[in-house]
């Protein structure tokens, strides 16, 4: 597990990735984490920039490693990021002086001793052998909120990475937010994080299936909606609509694995569906609604809020950013969708009242998103605020104390 100490600064790199293009010293675990994360936010690494010595010893390729003295080549500006420890940051840190580079204008230090570290960035990939890749947290792919003891009120939360506990900037998730208003106000719960970068309802619901039942808590909330929009369509799902269990990390994984051993079977997908995306969203909740409530757990299903859906005033800060996205296959079709998703879901779900309408909760707010889907901490709190007034009612004070 490479950790990554986060304040404030991986946030700065992604708002310096409007002005510049970004460059990483080194091409050790530590900057292959880094990039790794920094993808995940939709900032593309450039340059992995090593010294001369380090190149020669260096066996791996990649067109995009170059000597850090060549930057004085380079056409357009970059704005450097320095991943490692202090003694290999010295001669980094040299190194960019020598090209005038400024602290904070021109590049950073994440391992710098002198900044408060408050965030803990837990980057570490594994597969997943029904979902694909996971990224590893607390235990189990959860995050824990609080003491489970037998007269705690347990809830399990699932989604995307806009529920993912490590939030990519500085910012608490809603899961952790939510915790903290449930005993502001006298509650005593426990609150598991199952929140994964890029899950889908499909996949949301082999997680649930597979890990959230045997665990036995009290309320499973679900708050998605935007992965299952944006994977329906583009290159990042290449082999087309209608195989919902067909995930498309795991094809990958799957795809390189036939290819490594000259397995010469092809892939089996799946019967292919005819529902539509919001369809199989639906679908999904219905499922996990009705195993939870035969389980005695008390299920909700939040529809995400998600930009150019509702009355969300955009920031023209994000608009470079946004029009990127816009130009990537596997964005695009969100942008021009993502109404026609929640109102197509909306008009089906008059009678589920476990499905709850998130989308306008952010109506009329502005600084809020940071891009087409997560938000900042301002955000998260938004969400908690909401999500704990529709609980509120299912762990009132005389249920705690014992469990249901």
């Amino acid at each position: 597990m490479h950790i990554i100490k986060n304040n404030g600064i991986i946030q700065k790199i992604i708002n310096m990735s409007n002005e510049k293009k970004i460059g990483v010293c080194g091409y050790d675990k530590a900057a292959i984490a880094l990039e790794r994360l920094l993808d995940r936010m939709g900032v593309r690494v450039e340059r992995f920039l090593l010294l001369e010595n380090d190149i020669q010893e260096l066996a791996c390729q990649d067109e995009r490693i170059i000597n850090l003295y060549d930057l004085m080549y380079e056409e357009e500006k970059f704005f450097v990021v320095e991943p490692h420890y202090d003694r290999v940051h010295i001669k980094f840190k040299n190194a960019l002086g020598d090209l005038e580079y400024k602290e904070w204008n021109d590049f950073v230090h994440i391992f710098n001793n002198a900044i408060h570290q408050e965030v803990i960035v837990r980057f570490t990939e594994c597969i997943d052998i029904n979902l694909g890749v996971s990224w590893n947290q607390d235990e189990d792919g959860f995050t824990i909120y609080g003491d489970r003891d037998d007269d705690t009120y347990t809830i399990v939360t699932l989604g995307g990475s806009t529920t993912y506990s490590d939030q990519l900037v500085y910012a608490k998730c809603w899961s952790e937010l939510l915790y903290y208003k449930c005993c502001q106000n006298g509650r005593k719960v426990c609150i598991l994080c199952g929140g994964m970068p890029a899950l889908d309802s499909t996949q949301e619901l082999v997680k649930f299936l597979r890990d959230v039942i045997p665990m036995k808590p009290d309320m499973v909330l679900s708050f998605s909606g935007i992965n299952d929009l944006v994977d329906s369509h583009g290159d990042f799902n290449d082999y087309g609509k209608g195989y919902p269990f067909a995930f498309p990390r795991l094809k990958v994984k799957m795809d390189q694995l036939l290819k490594d051993t000259q397995e010469r079977n092809p892939l089996y997908l799946g019967r292919k569906s005819d529902f539509e995306v919001e369809d199989i969203w639906i679908l999904n909740k219905k499922i996990m609604n009705f195993v939870a409530r035969e389980m005695g757990i008390v299920f909700y299903t939040f529809l995400q809020p998600m930009l150019y859906c509702g009355d969300y005033v955009i920031d023209p800060e994000i608009m470079p950013k946004l029009e990127e996205y816009r130009k990537n296959d596997r964005f695009s079709f969100m942008f021009d969708h993502a109404q026609e998703f929640r109102d197509k879901i909306v008009s089906q779900i008059q009678n589920e009242d476990y499905i709850i309408d998130f989308t306008g909760i952010f109506d009329g707010c502005s600084k809020l998103f940071i891009d087409f889907a997560h938000v900042n901490e301002w955000g998260n709190s938004i969400i908690a605020d909401s999500v704990f007034n529709h609980i509120k009612k299912d762990i009132c004070c005389d249920r705690i104390g014992g469990r249901s």
